[in-house]
């Protein structure tokens, strides 16, 4: 797959098919979670949650339907971080670009300024290979101001303090201007690895997928996620916050 490639290319990707477990959660420096579709032992979610409060870093994505259509159990762990994915699906309230009322195009859905600041930086050091061309059907490097992108077949999140949303579905998408990617940070710095717990939640498993990848701005909002949790760049979530 293309984000298996693109990954591959800068980290050591494997894949995990056991039970989670502390020892093998600490192996790794984050852990992608991409569309679960079975539901997860408490077990798991207590070294899920240790591992994050220590220092581990996460990204969760689902799809539309959420837990309902997955099958999953993802919300328990999410709901402790403030964060929660909602059943239903994401759907443009207008005909634009794309064929299917759930390939919804965003360009006015970033709540974080500073995102659209970095998205070209993360996507250069996050991609050592320079292989960031223009490819047909993304957006030039001339919209600046705007951070543009293609929000396949996702659902809505719920978002509350401590976590934060960092895209929301924009004005003219259904349900209207609600959360559709957010994050969660811990207040401390772990003993063990001198760094702090990170989470991200995407209400979309495509969005990252072959399909949709080089679509709009979708590989540099990939690789702002990826730097950002594996701490190779900083955003700054609070100042001219939208």
């Amino acid at each position: 797959k293309k984000l298996f490639r693109r990954l591959r290319s800068n980290y050591k990707v494997s894949t995990n098919k056991d039970e989670l477990s502390r020892d093998r959660l600490s192996d790794s420096n984050l852990v992608v979670f991409g569309g679960p579709r079975e539901p997860f032992s408490a077990g798991e979610f207590n070294e899920l949650k240790a591992w994050l409060n220590s220092g581990g870093r996460a990204l969760v994505m689902l799809g539309d339907g959420g837990e309902k259509q997955s099958g999953c159990n993802m919300n328990y762990l999410l709901e402790e971080y403030g964060m929660s994915i909602n059943s239903d699906s994401v759907m443009r309230s207008v005909f634009y670009k794309y064929l299917h009322p759930k390939e919804v195009f965003i360009a006015e859905g970033t709540l974080v300024p500073d995102m659209i600041r970095k998205k070209n930086s993360a996507s250069s050091s996050g991609n050592k290979k320079g292989t960031n061309k223009s490819t047909p059907g993304k957006v030039e490097d001339s919209k600046t101001d705007k951070l543009v992108f293609v929000y396949p077949y996702g659902a809505s999140l719920n978002v509350q303090r401590p976590a934060i949303p960092l895209l929301s579905s924009g004005s003219i998408s259904y349900p209207m201007n609600r959360p559709i990617t957010a994050m969660w940070e811990a207040e401390t710095v772990a003993e063990t690895g001198g760094q702090r717990g990170r989470l991200v939640v995407v209400g979309s498993v495509e969005i990252f997928g072959d399909d949709w990848l080089d679509k709009e701005e979708n590989s540099k909002l990939c690789d702002l996620l990826f730097s950002w949790l594996l701490s190779e760049t900083d955003l700054d979530m609070t100042s001219d916050r939208q």
